[in-house]
């Protein structure tokens, strides 16, 4: 009986031995796979950095040649450019290949991944000239290899010094982008963060978290984000590691919802802007909503939203002047009836475009309760105040009837301990609120313009008889969006 009880502890501790051997084989299997596909993604972005090099060089080429052409022969219906513009710099799709302007590369990626089921994954880079600011992230579907765990491929080419030169091809899971999303809301609560919306098909997914990408590069700050910066350049231990250490800094007072009503909130240039943001809102809305309906509300016709969003601009904006232009045109169409049931097509980018919006509302409604919280206590503390000097002057402790109430000296210290933490926040809220709405601003009508270019053509397509309005009207769209004419005016000493 001990010779079979020692011989059946053998064969456990043997079949132990062998599942732990088993185990390390399955470590080392994993680590190797692993390697391999490291080696795999450095070999392509040698190759494509090559690639991207020459083409860099072809395309300076061509942009010279072209410059050296129109210095003979101008173009009297080209729009001229901005002088506070900088020069654009030509980019390659990391799809088809196909050259294009640095602000096209989102509308481009839009069409591209949703018609890309038969085109080669990544085979390229998008080309920047090194020595400048530029940021080009592109977001396309990942090869079959790594598809599995992380089915997007992001690429970033840039020559800014934050990113020392280099360029980057990492594979990123739909949960990585959601983490970043969140991580910004919570890290940044006094700024803008572009919304980040749920996707039915894969290839929305892909237009949407490109949209996300690009409009994270554009933005003066975000660009340089900690957490950006590692999402593009990280490795997958780095972005889980982040994952699971990252704790958001606890930057609000608290979460009363304290309302200070005796305050006048009929001008000032939040309520202003809060005010605008909320008008064109409505006629986004308004438009979306037509362009879904393919026309069938002939209450509200697309030429009644345009008149509304060219009328609501506080300033001669370039989006007053093309919702005018608009307007005009589409109103010369509705009375032929001439309706397009095609315009679905750009009702993602004008969603897009919808939610950005929202994501700035919802920061002028951060602002204005923190105003409100800042208010409340600031009057709390002057209340608490007078009762302690009112008590100092009748010589009583307290002024208080229950015994379970704090005496009027313990709620005075509270109440000014709370007034000090509302103003800190207040302050960081406000602190970088004016450049942040001139951002968002100008990012909404860059935007804004590449949804009407893209209205413009499908209409100029499909009407042979609208053609040369349409022509004409392609002509003032595409004109330069000037820094200096804002929807949106703040100042610091004006903000209730």
């Amino acid at each position: 009986m001990e010779i079979e009880g020692e011989s059946a502890e053998e064969q456990i501790l043997s079949l132990t031995q062998q599942l732990e051997q088993l185990k390390e084989e399955k470590h080392l299997l994993e680590a190797s796979y692993e390697k391999a596909l490291t080696s795999l993604a450095d070999s392509e972005a040698k190759m494509e950095t090559l690639q991207g090099e020459l083409k860099l060089a072809h395309d300076q080429m061509t942009t010279m040649w072209e410059e050296l052409g129109r210095q003979q022969v101008t173009n009297p219906l080209s729009p001229l450019p901005h002088p506070e513009s900088s020069p654009e710099l030509p980019v390659q799709c990391t799809l088809c290949g196909d050259n294009m302007r640095q602000r096209d590369v989102e509308n481009h990626s839009n069409y591209c991944s949703a018609n890309s089921n038969d085109l080669p994954v990544a085979s390229s880079v998008p080309s920047v000239a090194m020595g400048t600011d530029a940021l080009i992230v592109s977001v396309t579907r990942a090869p079959s290899a790594a598809a599995t765990w992380a089915p997007f491929k992001v690429v970033t080419k840039s020559g800014a010094s934050w990113m020392n030169g280099r360029h980057f091809n990492v594979y990123r899971s739909q949960g990585d982008f959601q983490w970043l999303f969140e991580a910004l809301q919570e890290e940044c609560p006094e700024r803008i963060v572009p919304p980040l919306r749920a996707q039915i098909s894969l290839h929305a997914t892909v237009a949407e978290f490109q949209r996300f990408m690009s409009r994270l590069a554009n933005h003066r700050i975000f660009c340089k984000h900690h957490l950006f910066i590692l999402f593009l350049s990280g490795s997958l231990e780095d972005i889980q590691s982040a994952r699971a250490k990252h704790h958001p800094l606890s930057r609000q007072p608290g979460q009363e919802t304290l309302f200070h009503s005796n305050q006048d909130k009929h001008s000032g240039a939040l309520v202003i802007a809060k005010e605008y943001l909320s008008a064109l809102e409505h006629n986004l809305t308004g438009l979306l909503r037509e362009m879904e309906s393919s026309g069938t509300h002939a209450d509200c016709p697309a030429s009644y939203w345009f008149r509304n969003i060219s009328e609501a601009e506080p300033n001669n904006t370039y989006l007053k002047e093309a919702a005018s232009s608009l307007c005009r045109v589409c109103a010369d169409m509705e009375q032929h009836q001439a309706e397009s049931d095609e315009a679905h097509v750009i009702c993602q980018n004008l969603e897009s475009i919808l939610s950005y919006l929202r994501a700035a509302l919802s920061l002028l409604s951060r602002v204005e309760q923190a105003v409100d919280r800042f208010l409340y206590w600031d009057e709390e503390v002057r209340i608490c105040e007078e009762v302690v000097q009112d008590n100092d002057n009748d010589g009583e402790d307290s002024g208080l009837s229950e015994a379970s109430e704090p005496p009027a000296n313990q709620r005075s210290t509270e109440a000014t301990a709370c007034c000090q933490e509302s103003k800190d926040y207040l302050e960081m809220m406000c602190r970088d609120l004016a450049p942040e709405l001139a951002n968002f601003d100008y990012q909404k009508e860059v935007e804004l313009r590449s949804v009407f270019l893209e209205y413009a053509a499908l209409f100029c397509e499909k009407f042979q008889r609208f053609q040369s309005k349409w022509y004409s009207l392609n002509v003032i769209l595409d004109s330069d969006i000037k820094l200096a004419l804002r929807a949106i005016h703040f100042q610091h000493s004006n903000i209730y």
